[in-house]
């Protein structure tokens, strides 16, 4: 099973203000098995409040705003600016939108996709006649 990739309009921010930030593909690498596919997403400075994962008509779109504040001290220097994050991807209609599950840990995005039921593999019995 493959997904494209789309470069996705930037029209709709996910949080509101967020429009004059620049915009950045994160970088995601996407594994694939008889179950399901795996896509792990980078995104530094993203929180589960400002992450938005979302299927519509077998597109799967992920916007997320990203920022670091330390708040530990007086700020001197500053080149981890805010950004948002969007990428899409055209997913193959055999997905399982219902057991989609996506998880946010150390900014790393885990998105799980199953395949639906008709799509995995199954052993076929054979009888003698």
């Amino acid at each position: 099973m493959q997904a494209q990739t789309q470069t996705p309009s930037a029209s709709t921010p996910l949080n509101p203000g967020a429009e004059h930030l620049p915009v950045v593909r994160p970088p995601v690498d996407i594994f694939e098995n008889d179950q399901a596919l795996l896509l792990v997403a980078e995104l530094p400075g993203a929180t589960a409040d400002t992450l938005s994962v979302q299927l519509d008509r077998n597109v799967l779109l992920i916007e997320a705003t990203g920022s670091f504040e330390s708040g530990e001290g007086e700020l001197v220097a500053c080149e981890f600016a805010p950004v948002r994050y969007r990428r899409a991807f055209t997913l193959k209609a055999d997905v399982d939108g219902d057991g989609i599950a996506a998880v946010l840990k150390d900014g790393l995005l885990k998105v799980t996709l199953p395949r639906a039921a008709s799509s995995q593999p199954r052993r076929i019995a054979v009888t003698e006649a």
